[in-house]
């Protein structure tokens, strides 16, 4: 907003009302606040960076989602709790994986959910039947956790709504496997010493990939043949 000297006005967000404005903007994106606000999304920004102040409309739409920003806050420091409780060795990618289920998952349904809205939910899911048990293993892991003593929280174990959600039925997948005489093609094939090694290394130990790759030569006891491997989950 100009001013007669042709400044721009910026206005202090922080001191408007109850709890700071700024801080429940930014809890909530433009696209969203424009949206049930009908407000348009040029105005919200520049609320935002404080450039123009906030509406009374505005303000009754951000006190009406304070009970939501609340909701986010405690389910996201929960998650965070929870990753924090696993075990060391958890491996990036399922670090990663439980963040995403969980703070999807959570925007519905908050830590206190009832086994009908957690069912509710698992079939909302428009995956594959894999797919679901990933959530559900994940869901399973995290209440479980969240209603034990070991979370710090004051939940009592019986009442754990996981605890009678059905697990997705996983399809039964028989996976494609070489033979014999592949694999000695593929071996034979091979262009060095090395990679004839690393594949008959493979197929004989069921290794994972990243578990072969990772092996150094210190990994390696020659004296009684055998190969030291850090296997997922830090074993």
């Amino acid at each position: 907003m100009c001013g007669s000297s042709g400044r721009i006005r910026t206005y202090d967000l922080a001191v408007n009302s109850r709890p700071s404005i700024a801080k429940l903007l930014n809890k909530f994106n433009v696209t969203q606040i424009a949206e049930l606000s009908n407000l348009s999304k040029s105005y919200i920004s520049q609320v935002k960076s404080g450039k123009r102040p906030p509406s009374k409309k505005l303000i009754q739409l951000l006190d009406k989602l304070q009970p939501e920003a609340r909701k986010t806050d405690n389910c996201q420091k929960a998650i965070g709790l929870f990753i924090k409780s696993r075990r060391e060795g958890t491996s990036p990618n399922t670090v990663r994986d439980y963040r995403n289920t969980l703070a999807r998952s959570l925007k519905y349904m908050g830590l206190t959910p009832t086994t009908t809205e957690i069912n509710r939910f698992m079939q909302s899911l428009g995956f594959t039947l894999g797919g679901k048990y990933g959530y559900y293993k994940c869901l399973r892991a995290f209440y479980n956790w969240l209603y034990s003593p070991k979370s710090a929280y004051s939940f009592r174990p019986e009442n754990n709504p996981i605890t009678w959600v059905e697990a997705p039925k996983r399809p039964v997948l028989i996976l494609p496997a070489l033979t014999v005489e592949q694999v000695q093609l593929l071996i034979d094939r091979a262009e060095c010493l090395r990679d004839k090694a690393i594949i008959s290394l493979f197929v004989d130990s069921g290794l994972r990939m990243s578990e072969l790759t990772n092996i150094k030569i210190s990994d390696i006891h020659w004296d009684n043949h055998t190969i030291h491997v850090i296997e997922k989950g830090n074993k």
